[in-house]
């Protein structure tokens, strides 16, 4: 992600060949591959440290972060451009400081998380099942937890299914190893992938979360790679003005969006997955997304012009949605 971002804000063209888009396009692509390592990582390493009690509540925190990137992201832009108004007005030109800055910038989260990931152990069921050493796993534990994993250690063996945070209160009996028919067993393989997920009720589970997942993906970063459309067509960024205006618009139109949908849908998820179950979240997120965008589909130019509100409106509860 380091490189990546760096060698997008430093790209440029050539006298011959490659051009300034080809580069960042590249460029791009390798930051994509480093975040999309660290993307499904953190929810790895969240869920393995958390309890049955809190895993949806955390998970769900881990992506609630994603909307306020987003909502920084915008922040951060308004702020370079508006360093930058005066030079952009005299020489429009001068926007690429502007872009290459706010590229740039990306440096800094990844430095922060590449730190934290260096500080933080591996995860315990790694250290129970690859590993196989129950009592590195249990102290990982209470390195991250502060021994808020219970107090109480007693001697005997432990399971796999023990090696979580713990409600205060509750204890986790401790080995300092497997027992030995656990420690000489064999490690995963793509064989035990494969015959695991050759039985329906585990692979429909599979197929489920991935497939859903993948096709609310396609409506979610395609209605925000677009964004800046649906700006000029509510009015809120017209066509004919100058530079610095169009792109400061672009970018606060951008962060309100973020704070009337993407933001409150991601911590409305965090604050009620415990009680209403992920299942019927994700039946009424996809129930009311299918509604929104038939109607929008179905009347776009029709509610664009006799009700520039409405479409507001149902745009805002679609990004809600997404993440509710």
């Amino acid at each position: 992600m380091v490189v990546g971002a760096l060698a997008t804000c430093v790209s440029s063209s050539t006298v011959r060949g490659v051009g300034v888009v080809g580069f960042v396009c590249f460029w791009r692509l390798v930051l994509g591959i480093g975040i999309g390592g660290d993307y499904p990582l953190s929810a790895v390493i969240t869920s393995e440290y958390s309890s049955k009690f809190t895993r949806g509540r955390m998970i769900a925190s881990v992506f609630a972060f994603q909307g306020l990137g987003n909502l920084l992201a915008a922040i951060v832009s308004l702020i370079v451009l508006a360093c930058f108004e005066g030079a952009i007005k005299s020489d429009p030109l001068n926007v690429d400081y502007v872009w290459r800055i706010c590229f740039g910038l990306g440096i800094v989260p990844a430095i922060i998380s590449a730190y934290f990931r260096s500080q933080l152990p591996e995860t315990p069921r790694f250290t129970m099942q690859v590993e196989k050493d129950a009592a590195k796993a249990l102290s990982d534990v209470r390195t991250v937890t502060g021994n808020a994993g219970g107090a109480n250690v007693k001697e005997g063996p432990i399971k796999d299914s023990q090696i979580e945070m713990l409600p205060p209160g509750e204890s986790l009996s401790l080995s300092h190893r497997l027992p030995k028919d656990e420690a000489d067993s064999p490690r995963a393989s793509w064989s035990d992938f494969c015959e695991y997920f050759s039985t329906w009720n585990h692979l429909k589970v599979l197929l489920g979360t991935s497939i859903t997942w993948f096709l609310l993906d396609i409506a979610f970063y395609g209605l925000n790679l677009n964004q800046s459309i649906i700006l000029n067509k509510i009015g809120y960024v017209t066509k004919g003005k100058p530079v610095y205006d169009t792109l400061f618009l672009t970018a606060s139109g951008n962060a309100l969006i973020n704070i009337m949908g993407n933001v409150p849908g991601y911590w409305f998820t965090v604050a009620f997955i415990e009680h209403i179950g992920r299942r019927r979240i994700q039946f009424m997120g996809f129930a009311i997304l299918t509604v929104v965008f038939v109607i929008l589909a179905a009347g776009y130019d029709q509610i664009l012009q006799k009700s520039l509100g409405l479409f507001i409106f149902l745009y805002c509860v679609a990004q809600f949605f997404f993440n509710f």
